[in-house]
């Protein structure tokens, strides 16, 4: 990485060039946190810019007490709430981004997608999301992503990830660049998922077969009606997507542990779009919807794709 000086530059600089930026901000503790949010969003207040914070709760209320009369010009959302499925952070941030891109002003944003005590699959997911982030809104400036990484409770491994992810990164009060290109989200694709440390029950599907495999599901999620009905739907939303795009037929695995139900799908095509189901597709697109879905009425969705074929492993608490 290279030097580029202090605090201010970066932003009014990129605002001022008209691009996106995506900066990480490096904090140890809570104090430094409000400290480094507070600077940012009171940037923005000054040239009326639209502004958003999502942060935990207790993160919220510190910097709301902090900013005082000021917290009316912030639109806050708790990212705990937002991040329990990964895959809304990036479409919770297009929104802010298309309803701020019509006040002819640059707009600002804060979110802390990643924090001590993640379990390991929500925490590549948040990764993914984090890589993601550069090339979805590339080209949508002016606008600046501020990202918070707690250096005090945060692994070596996550921080070194986010000196990738990031082009920028504020630390120990100077801003570095990164050199060369920011880390490919496609390599996530190729990321290995680890086998279930439990016993598992799996069917073969095919066209004719989707009825069968939704009986399987219900008969053994042994959740909540309507939670077992939305994993039900998920699993097969993802297995019709098998069948249309992945040979015409897959096999689907099914375990649980003291946390939740897992449906995991497999089938021997590929998937080349590390978002894909990240975003809704238009009204009018035939198909496609699949894993968007499975994304909405799921906890979590991990898809990887590799020579051998694809994977799709959707997660329900058990609630």
């Amino acid at each position: 990485m290279s030097d580029q000086g202090g605090w201010e530059g970066p932003f009014v600089g990129s605002a001022t060039a008209g691009v996106f930026s995506h900066m990480a901000l490096f904090y140890e503790g809570e104090e430094e946190l409000i400290a480094g949010a507070l600077g940012f969003i009171r940037e923005g207040l000054k040239g009326s810019e639209p502004i958003m914070v999502a942060l935990r709760r207790h993160q919220i209320d510190a910097l709301r007490k902090a900013l005082r009369g000021q917290a009316a010009g912030v639109a806050f959302f708790d990212m705990e709430e937002v991040a329990k499925n990964p895959a809304r952070i990036i479409p919770a941030w297009r929104k802010f981004v298309e309803q701020s891109s019509g006040v002819n002003l640059p707009f600002r944003g804060i979110g802390e997608p990643i924090w001590s005590g993640l379990n390991n699959e929500v925490l590549a997911e948040c990764q993914l999301q984090e890589r993601l982030v550069n090339s979805v809104f590339a080209g949508t400036g002016p606008w600046q992503a501020l990202c918070p990484y707690d250096v005090g409770s945060l692994e070596p491994a996550v921080l070194a990830e986010a000196r990738l992810s990031h082009p920028l990164v504020f630390e120990s009060g100077r801003t570095t660049t990164l050199d060369g290109q920011p880390a490919d989200p496609g390599e996530v694709l190729g990321w290995a998922l680890p086998e279930p440390a439990t016993s598992w029950a799996e069917i073969a599907f095919d066209g004719g077969s989707l009825s069968d495999l939704r009986q399987f599901v219900v008969g053994r999620a042994q959740l909540q009606p309507d939670r077992s009905e939305a994993l039900m739907m998920a699993a097969s939303e993802a297995a019709a997507n098998s069948v249309r795009c992945g040979g015409g037929l897959g096999v689907l695995r099914m375990w649980r542990d003291d946390a939740e139900v897992v449906c995991e799908i497999r089938d021997r095509g590929g998937i080349a779009a590390p978002s894909a189901g990240g975003c809704r597709p238009p009204t009018d697109q035939q198909g496609g919807r699949g894993l968007w879905m499975a994304n909405q009425l799921c906890d979590l969705v991990q898809i990887r794709s590799n020579a051998s074929g694809s994977v799709v492993r959707i997660h329900m608490r058990l609630e």
